[in-house]
């Protein structure tokens, strides 16, 4: 028993560069993966504002609603900081964003409606899930928020684009 601890500790070792204090430089790899999460939380934010700025440059109208789309390859939480700024800002008009990505292999589609576009009849938890057909997925939510994940990559456009479609009818 004392040679497999003897053991781990040399495996610890190794795996410290040899510090002598193991302690002190779990303490500080710690505290340095603490530092670079809020790093990353910052520029996640960053990025946020820089897309949605991008993004309500790009809104066209679609039978009446102002509609934002985008198709990209960024990690689908981004998208969690750009939408409250757009559900503040169209709170009194038909408007309608749809974002699909593909990250690490997997496709996301998210669509989300003002209170005008619920309140109209539509529902984005029902184009949610005619739109997921084209990701071969599936997936739900509320009537004004709504996601699905899927496993077919190459299907994501044209789920965007569905979406789309169904106000256009």
């Amino acid at each position: 028993m004392v040679e497999e601890l003897q053991e781990k500790q040399n495996t610890m070792r190794e795996l410290f560069n040899n510090v002598p204090d193991f302690a002190s430089a779990a303490k500080k790899l710690i505290e340095d993966n603490s530092s670079l999460h809020k790093q990353i939380e910052e520029f996640m934010l960053q990025k946020a504002e820089q897309m949605r700025e991008k993004l309500m440059s790009q809104a066209q109208e679609v039978n009446g609603v102002k509609v934002i789309t985008y198709v990209g390859e960024e990690n689908p939480d981004l998208f969690k900081s750009v939408v409250p700024a757009f559900k503040g800002k169209f709170t009194d008009v038909k408007f309608m964003f749809v974002v699909g990505t593909v990250w690490q292999g997997k496709p996301n589609i998210t669509v989300v409606l003002s209170k005008p576009m619920v309140d109209a009849g539509y529902n984005a938890g029902n184009m949610v899930k005619a739109a997921a057909k084209f990701i071969q997925g599936g997936g739900g939510g509320q009537p004004f928020m709504a996601s699905a994940g899927g496993k077919n990559p190459a299907g994501i456009r044209d789920a965007v684009e569905s979406v789309v479609k169904s106000i256009a009818e």
